[in-house]
């Protein structure tokens, strides 16, 4: 009777399983975007410090919070640094890009164009010498900890139109941030002082 149970219990385990394989959840499609939008950011944040080995250690100095035109020429710079074919894919959220109706009640609040949608930190604003004098230009060796814990691209802030007040990503409660130093983190909780 115990040797039935047993294996009654894996063929029903195992076609559990097969149902999973053959008919993808909801939830595992979310976090398959997720992952790949991860990639991209970590992309970008190993290009950048590909482009300031090149750059006597210089990032681009163009930022997505300047306008559009800005961050058109900040995908110009870095297209050499980057895989991708003609479109260059790295640069587009593919929440947004991919899958605009996956999610209609999420409406981005910062700007995003079909060359790139993601958004560089605020925070940046802060750590680049002279930035209220039109200074552009961040030099990655003068920064503390090489720039570890100083947010460099991230998702894009989304509102819900449902009447959410909470911060909010294309991915719902997950930001991906990347950071000067060249990594990458996906984060539940945003911290305003380095994230955004």
């Amino acid at each position: 009777m115990n040797r039935k149970f047993v294996f009654g219990l894996f063929i029903c385990l195992l076609l559990c399983g097969g149902f999973f394989i053959l008919f993808p959840t909801e939830v595992s499609k979310d976090v398959t975007i997720r992952f790949s939008c991860f990639s991209n950011i970590k992309q970008q944040v190993n290009a950048l410090q590909q482009y300031a080995a090149d750059n006597g250690d210089r990032i681009p100095p163009y930022y997505s919070f300047d306008g559009p035109a800005d961050s058109e020429r900040y995908v110009d710079c870095m297209k050499l640094y980057c895989k991708g074919g003609e479109h260059y894919p790295i640069f587009k959220c593919p929440a947004i890009h991919l899958n605009p109706t996956r999610h209609p009640n999420l409406i981005p609040m910062e700007p995003i164009s079909s060359d790139f949608a993601y958004a560089h930190c605020l925070t940046l604003k802060g750590v680049i010498p002279d930035f209220s004098n039109g200074n552009r230009i961040l030099s990655l060796s003068t920064l503390v900890d090489n720039g570890a814990n100083i947010g460099y691209i991230r998702d894009v802030l989304v509102a819900d139109s449902n009447g959410s007040q909470k911060l909010l990503s294309p991915h719902g409660n997950y930001f991906n941030v990347g950071y000067l130093d060249g990594h990458a983190k996906s984060k539940k909780i945003v911290e305003l002082s380095s994230d955004l």
